[in-house]
């Protein structure tokens, strides 16, 4: 069965079953966000879950030096690596390798001054030493499009536990949750479009499609990760623009737009590390830095040089 984009009427019926108030202007916005990642979604549905043999050998390959980790005592999730970042600072970068992310430039809406600006960034941090090199991963014009089906019915079903999730084993916040709770039924009509978004639009996908949409993009999530754990063997850091474009009015497009970058990141978990790097009619460019897991040392290393050799502002 096709994946379907949600009818007005599905959209209503769930926001007054949520306690929540949503206009028929407010349908139609959401719909038109929902648009465009209808195929995305259902190409996802017709996907066979298979085990990534790619996942397998990086494994394999790196379990015998792993970085030393502990765990944080009030979040199981969350790990340390032991290695205090900013001991890295002092160090040059010369001899680091830098991939240009060629997708990264190239994103619906990208603007030719944050390219511009961003690969001048690249060219400073070569002038300090690092080797830079442009590199391809077609994956990536798509990749920020997994944060829909994972982000949209994760966040609802987050956002009907109060934010608290379940059954982990680190420090619940009763505090934020009955602050939630109550804030949410109080306030239904002066919700962002943004949390409307999320709220309605997750339901739907929970209540058409069973969670099955969440459950094998979640799975496809490790062959994603693999395709930039590969590219970092080559490379210390991925560098792209931040945004592809600079700050916009809200009603010239999207909010989403912005995230065609950072997405793919949040999806994988890989460290990343975003710096002004110019101006542009008075609005500013950001550098992103992408590094491999638990290497957030070599991103500020990065990020140190290029502030203490450059002033971004005068750029």
């Amino acid at each position: 069965m096709a994946v379907e984009p949600p009818k007005k009427e599905d959209l209503r019926r769930i926001a007054n079953e949520n306690h929540f108030e949503l206009s028929d202007s407010e349908a139609d916005s959401i719909g038109a966000m929902l648009a465009p990642i209808i195929g995305f979604l259902d190409r996802i549905d017709q996907t066979p879950i298979e085990p990534s043999p790619s996942v397998r050998r990086y494994r394999d390959r790196d379990a015998g030096h792993r970085p030393t980790r502990e765990e944080d005592p009030l979040n199981a999730v969350v790990r340390k690596t032991g290695i205090p970042a900013t001991d890295t600072l002092s160090k040059d970068v010369n001899g680091l390798r830098l991939g240009i992310l060629r997708e990264g430039f190239t994103h619906l809406g990208a603007q030719e001054d944050v390219n511009a600006a961003v690969r001048k960034a690249a060219s400073q941090l070569q002038r300090l030493g690092a080797k830079v090199e442009e590199v391809s991963l077609p994956e990536h014009r798509e990749a920020w499009q997994f944060l829909w089906p994972i982000a949209l019915e994760g966040m609802a079903t987050l956002a009907r536990g109060n934010l608290q999730g379940r059954h982990h084993a680190g420090r619940y916040d009763a505090g934020l949750a009955d602050f939630f709770g109550v804030a949410r039924l109080k306030q239904p009509v002066t919700q962002a479009i943004t949390v409307k978004l999320v709220l309605s639009a997750g339901e739907y996908l929970h209540e058409r499609y069973h969670g099955r949409l969440y459950a094998k993009a979640q799975n496809l999530r490790s062959g994603l990760r693999a395709k930039y754990d590969a590219i970092l063997e080559r490379f210390d850091a991925l560098v792209m623009p931040s945004t592809p474009m600079k700050s916009h009015r809200r009603e010239e497009r999207s909010p989403y737009a912005m995230l065609t970058n950072t997405a793919p990141f949040d999806v994988t978990g890989h460290p990343g590390l975003s710096l002004p790097c110019g101006m542009s009619d008075g609005l500013p460019i950001g550098l992103m830095l992408i590094g491999r897991h638990f290497d957030d040392a070599t991103l500020l290393r990065l990020g140190y040089a290029y502030e203490q050799s450059i002033d971004w502002r005068k750029i």
